[in-house]
């Protein structure tokens, strides 16, 4: 038999912990000798349960994993066990960490600094070009640099697609098996993931059906590989708020981006940072300061040009003018402008989430 298959079966044990293989491991000496051992004799063991010894030589889990062995090298997946050197030692911190991994690609380095970035699905302009600015921030600050994030829209797939651009190191954690790619659209990305050094990982079995508490439980996987979590936008109840929790259950740093109180994506952020459980991140400046990570490189902030290049024409003549002004407001504008203010008024909101404006009494607004 494939001795890649045992490690396989003992994952998908019903109910087996860590504490019982390291029992079994201990007593019969490596992974293969324990399925050599006779039943009779495991039995007897503290700490191991019959069920566990049971299933173990279950036929039906048997080939259950020989089959998922086969479509494992159909598909091209690997896997690593929690056993293994090249584990995720982050993750061996957590107490109720996976005790396999599958994989696509690469592992996240022992060695790296890892930042997981996540938020809401329904992501703001606001949002999406704050994470273009901090992910070029931290490229150009850090050589050994890696972002995490859950690769489904919004957050997710602005964080990837902007570690790939910039040459990051990024890792997507699914909530399903890697045959598959879950939403379709991001099978690309997902590629493009891969062939930039990075990786897709899931505690999944490609035999393992797409579950909606699939994805709650693999944000403990996102909040366990990182050093640091930095939400972005989320609902008080999205599901970025209970990756932060469990991080911050786990000791890790939490950071939340604060944001307009107009929009709903922004509250589940004020109130991490209401309970303390994040602190308040505007750059990647404060992951320098509060992580206590030297740069590898000295660099200037990026300014908020990285915002203006997305800004269409009129947005920008609307920026100019107000950079023009030590302040206008919104009456002048409109005339000068010859546009009606229910036309304006977006197009300031658009400004000022971008940081790029501010808005002070009477309506009157500056450039930042």
């Amino acid at each position: 038999m494939d001795c890649r298959i045992y490690p396989i079966i003992l994952s998908i044990v019903p109910k087996i912990t860590a504490a019982e293989i390291d029992r079994l491991v201990e007593f019969c000496g490596d992974i293969p000798s324990i399925f050599s051992e006779r039943r009779e004799v495991l039995y007897k063991l503290d700490g191991v349960r019959k069920a566990t010894v049971d299933f173990m030589h279950s036929k039906d889990i048997t080939s259950k994993a020989e089959e998922e062995l086969k479509r494992m090298d159909y598909y091209g997946i690997q896997y690593v066990f929690y056993l293994d050197d090249t584990f995720p030692f982050k993750l061996l911190q957590i107490p109720d960490a996976p005790l396999i991994l599958f994989y696509k690609g690469n592992l996240p380095k022992l060695s790296s600094h890892t930042v997981s970035i996540i938020g809401t699905r329904k992501a703001t302009n606001y949002g999406v070009h704050w994470v273009d600015r901090f992910v070029k921030s931290l490229s150009l600050a850090y050589d050994n640099i890696e972002i995490v994030s859950g690769l489904a829209y919004g957050i997710d797939q602005r964080a990837h697609q902007c570690s790939v651009s910039f040459d990051i190191p990024t890792f997507g954690i699914l909530g399903h098996g890697l045959h598959t790619i879950y939403p379709a659209s991001n099978a690309s990305l997902a590629a493009k993931i891969i062939d930039s050094g990075g990786g897709i990982i899931s505690e999944f079995p490609t035999f393992h059906s797409i579950r909606p508490q699939n994805f709650i439980q693999r944000n403990r996987i996102i909040a366990g590989l990182s050093d640091a979590v930095v939400v972005v936008e989320s609902k008080v109840k999205g599901g970025a708020i209970h990756t932060a929790n469990m991080a911050f259950s786990y000791s890790r740093e939490v950071f939340a981006l604060p944001g307009s109180y107009l929009h709903d994506t922004s509250e589940g952020c004020h109130q991490l940072i209401k309970r303390q459980v994040a602190s308040l991140i505007d750059s990647a400046d404060d992951i320098e300061r509060v992580m206590d990570w030297p740069k590898s490189r000295e660099v200037e902030s990026i300014s908020q040009n990285i915002f203006e290049a997305t800004l269409d024409s009129f947005a920008k003549k609307v920026l100019q003018m107000i950079q023009d002004q030590d302040k206008i407001s919104i009456d002048e504008m409109g005339t000068k402008l010859n546009i009606p203010i229910a036309k304006l008024s977006p197009i300031l909101t658009q400004l000022e989430f971008m940081n790029l404006i501010e808005v002070l009494p009477g309506k009157y607004y500056r450039s930042i």
